[in-house]
């Protein structure tokens, strides 16, 4: 964090209580070796659980209560989480960042959770006079892995959804609209991918009743690829598959869940 801070990085996230603390000690430590000035602040962000449940998979939606990333609005650990950070001199909220979760296909989820940190951030307003100049809307936006996965919103449809969920509720509010990021990953790099394996063999198990089971051995696995196992995730192979040339697995997902 002391390093993040010394080099100025745009914010950090504040992920738990605790981190406040982290953050002032690495801004003490760089006022002491004049790498910072006296009254040089540190911007942050505070991740925020908003109780909204969204995702393709249990294990890939990140903003329900009972998990292990962000703080909760509903039970008031953000808002105890930035209290302590508006109370640090050496820190300054930049605003607040919210992630619900992963392959997520319908934008109601995000619609919500709009809300829920715009609200906040007008609750802070009210009470202490700082309207947080930014907010981050997370990642999470969904792929077509295969022909039978529904068709993703495009990202036109995803920008107009989501700028007209930010201009409506700060109209309703009656606050200035914010910079707002977000974070396309998968959604950029997915579709653009394909990996490539070889078949190595064959084998067909036969089940009793006249049914068997056809087994394919390919050269790769969770080590290259592990979405399918974790996540029951289906990849999409090719039509035919010529004994000669390699068969195919398009949609294969880099970085997270």
């Amino acid at each position: 964090m002391t390093t993040a801070v010394r080099h100025r990085v745009g914010h950090l996230v504040i992920d738990s209580p605790e981190e406040v603390d982290y953050a002032v000690a690495a801004v003490h430590e760089l006022r002491r070796s004049g790498d910072f000035g006296p009254g040089e602040r540190a911007r942050v962000m505070v991740r925020l659980t908003t109780g909204i449940h969204a995702g393709g998979h249990e294990y890939i939606s990140t903003a329900h209560e009972d998990q292990k990333f962000g703080l909760s609005v509903s039970t008031g650990a953000a808002r105890r989480t930035i209290d302590a950070i508006m109370a640090a001199e050496e820190l300054e909220l930049a605003g607040l960042h919210s992630h619900i979760g992963s392959q997520i296909l319908d934008l109601a989820g995000f619609r919500e959770a709009v809300g829920v940190v715009l609200g906040l951030r007008h609750e802070i307003a009210v009470d202490t006079g700082h309207l947080c100049p930014e907010i981050d809307l997370g990642g999470g936006y969904g792929i077509a892995y295969t022909g039978a996965d529904p068709v993703a919103p495009s990202p036109a449809q995803v920008a107009r959804a989501l700028a007209e969920a930010v201009r409506e509720t700060c109209e309703r509010l009656g606050d200035e609209v914010p910079t707002v990021s977000l974070e396309p990953g998968r959604a950029i790099a997915g579709p653009t991918t394909v990996t490539l394996y070889t078949v190595t063999g064959l084998k067909r198990v036969e089940l009793g009743a006249g049914a068997s089971r056809l087994y394919v051995s390919i050269d790769g696995g969770m080590s290259d690829n592990i979405r399918p196992a974790p996540l029951r995730g289906r990849l999409h192979g090719p039509g035919r598959q010529p004994s000669t040339r390699p068969a195919g697995r398009a949609g294969a997902q880099p970085g997270g869940g």
